[in-house]
């Protein structure tokens, strides 16, 4: 958060922004509040301490906070882009992010940071 509040942050993006439009690339900003706090299976918001670096949420999950919060910024990204509302086909019943393994047709898709609806539809 430091960094963001001396600004280094954000005039990375706006370079990172830059050289991709260059190159005929876009920068996709994803809103990342509340991405650690909620639970990717079954959208429940828990309140945490920073020092708690697991998430366990009452539907079973158990997971690390960041990368909870990793698959959390990744189903904002492909709920919002209209090429990947079918996503679960991307995915296929599992695959592999980093060491953790999921199950994505667990997953619920979000629509924004409160709200999630159903894409399988």
């Amino acid at each position: 958060r430091s960094t963001q509040n001396n600004g280094y942050l954000s005039r990375f993006i706006e370079f990172l922004t830059y050289k991709a439009e260059l190159i005929g690339k876009q920068v996709v900003k994803i809103d990342e509040r509340y991405t650690s706090k909620t639970c990717y299976v079954c959208g429940k918001q828990h309140k945490m301490p920073l020092y708690r670096r697991d998430m366990t949420c009452d539907c079973g999950n158990v997971i690390d906070r960041d990368r909870n919060s990793a698959i959390n910024i990744m189903i904002r990204y492909l709920s919002q882009n209209a090429i990947w509302t079918g996503y679960e086909h991307f995915a296929h019943n599992l695959r592999q992010t980093g060491l953790l393994t999921f199950d994505v047709s667990q997953i619920h898709p979000m629509n924004d940071i409160t709200t999630r609806r159903n894409l399988h539809a």
